[in-house]
């Protein structure tokens, strides 16, 4: 554990980056009820790197497709900032299926 953290004192960070809106609404509406979350959310990758090197989130939350920056190329560029950031990361992609009747 991180010198420091106390998730009853909601210091654990979430950095979430999704560019649907509505996924990032209900990201929020779901992870900003606990209290011992602290939630940031962003619409680009570009926008994350940004917040990430200021904000120093413990878990990133990171949809793999979006347009401009993918999930993998949004982590190779966070990894490749010197020094690398300490985080944890969450990778997710949501894919339509089609229901059998």
């Amino acid at each position: 554990m991180r010198a420091g953290y106390s998730v009853m004192a909601g210091t654990f960070r979430i950095l979430h980056v999704d560019d649907d809106v509505l996924t990032r609404e209900v990201v929020e509406l779901s992870l900003g009820r606990d209290p011992a979350f602290v939630l940031l959310s962003c619409a680009s990758g570009e926008e994350a790197l940004d917040v990430a090197a200021d904000w120093a989130p413990d878990l990133i939350l990171c949809d793999v497709i979006m347009p401009d920056m993918d999930g993998q190329a949004l982590l190779a560029r966070l990894k490749s900032d010197p020094p690398p950031p300490s985080f944890r990361w969450c990778s997710c992609r949501a894919a339509p299926t089609a229901t059998r009747r």
